[in-house]
């Protein structure tokens, strides 16, 4: 009998020594991105840890590659941050989209866990946040802020928490790769590739019953994405014969900055 319950305690130890590895990558992967800068995607937020200092509102004042390089009095913001400020409330919530606990802020749209610092330089408590984005090619940089109210631009976009009544578009569904990002409809020619960086957002399944392969809902015309319940249009239209779909990219330059999406071209395989 104690030779056969050493037996299953043995295969219990040998089960959980194999699947933890399988169990921690369905938290943790790594994707390299264009520039050698490497992510690691979280699908969870840490669990909430205090941190009296970060409490507040804070306002951006510039970017770094590194925080032992930042002198305040030289930085010159030549145009609003991507981010123009954030409220860290006490619950672990922010103004933004971020989760935060000590040290961290976790992005759910994204699934990245970025690193805050707080330093104090010449008496003035500065924030410095790791910008980590798959929308950020090349090595991280670092935004920051000082304590101060903040004011939040302009939505651009419509903000709704319910998925929209499911319309039918028939032109809609399919398989559709990436071929360009523009920054107005009239300005994509076929054939010419108007964006000279790589595309983020590489192809997209539209399926019939309002879903796709990416974070969005759709119904005609409509694309919502339920993380950030932002609403967005998409049109499409048919050029040389060949069918393009323009999806808005809605992203941190129109929910925080206040900016017009650009779009993101597809034809349809």
């Amino acid at each position: 009998m104690l030779s056969k319950k050493l037996k299953i305690l043995a295969a219990t130890v040998v089960a959980v020594i194999v699947l933890t590895p399988i169990a921690v990558s369905l938290f943790r992967s790594k994707v390299v991105l264009v520039g050698g800068q490497v992510v690691t995607l979280v699908t969870r937020a840490p669990a909430f840890v205090d941190d009296p200092d970060a409490l507040g509102s804070w306002v951006s004042v510039g970017f770094t590659q590194t925080i032992e390089e930042f002198v305040p009095e030289r930085t010159i913001l030549t145009e609003n941050p991507y981010v123009p400020g954030v409220e860290f409330r006490a619950d672990g919530k922010t103004s933004g989209p971020w989760l935060w606990s000590k040290g961290t802020l976790w992005h759910p749209w994204d699934r990245t866990l970025a690193t805050y610092t707080i330093q104090t330089i010449k008496g003035v408590p500065f924030l410095f946040v790791e910008w980590t984005s798959p929308e950020l090619y090349g090595r991280p940089r670092f935004n920051v802020l000082k304590k101060g109210e903040f004011s939040t631009p302009h939505r651009t976009v419509a903000v709704t928490t319910e998925a929209p009544a499911f319309v039918d578009d028939p032109d809609m569904i399919g398989s559709w790769t990436s071929v360009d990002y523009v920054q107005t409809i009239e300005e994509f020619v076929p054939g010419k590739k108007a964006f000279s960086g790589d595309l983020f957002l590489k192809e997209l399944q539209v399926k019939p019953d309002g879903r796709t392969s990416g974070p969005w809902r759709w119904s005609k015309g409509i694309v919502w994405r339920p993380g950030d319940q932002v609403r967005g249009k998409y049109t499409v239209k048919t050029m040389n014969n060949t069918q393009f779909l323009f999806m808005e990219w809605i992203n941190g330059d129109v929910t925080n900055r206040g900016k017009a999406p650009w779009f993101y071209v597809m034809t349809k395989n």
